[in-house]
């Protein structure tokens, strides 16, 4: 179950917070983005699909807050799972986030990166803690946390 002090992001939400909060992303299809800097964090919950040529300006801004920072981040990126519709453009958006990443020169912040295969994942920056979570949920559907924040 969720705590108070838990933001939970929608999908093409991009927000900030700062300790003691954490920033959550249930991420399905969709791509997290998440940086933490001292007791602050943000995270971009975005898909990768429809934006026909125009996804790395749905990425830019938190890249641009990123590196305007006088301390340096730590980068988390999930999710994307391949579940047999748009798994190109699903792909292709996988290498557009690295490729924005580097073109911003952020490389050396990347903590973790860690794709998903066939299931979701959860990204969570524990603002508290520091730290980012990603979560592969093998029992997402039967997970009363993450059908709560589903819309069908």
């Amino acid at each position: 179950m969720y705590e108070e002090k838990d933001i939970i992001i929608e999908t093409l939400e991009y927000r900030k917070a700062r300790a003691p909060h954490r920033l959550i992303a249930n991420l399905e299809p969709c791509i997290g983005i998440g940086g933490i800097y001292g007791d602050r964090g943000c995270l971009l919950h975005t898909q990768p699909v429809g934006w026909e040529g125009r996804f790395p300006e749905e990425i830019r801004p938190i890249l641009r807050d990123l590196r305007r920072l006088k301390i340096k981040p730590d980068i988390y990126i999930a999710g994307c799972f391949r579940d047999g519709r748009d798994d190109e453009e699903k792909m292709k958006g996988r290498e557009v986030v690295l490729e924005e990443i580097s073109k911003f020169g952020l490389e050396d912040c990347l903590k973790e990166v860690r794709w998903a295969r066939n299931l979701p994942q959860v990204l969570t920056l524990d603002l508290a803690q520091g730290i980012g979570i990603i979560e592969d949920q093998e029992d997402f559907y039967d997970d009363e946390r993450f059908t709560q924040m589903t819309r069908y």
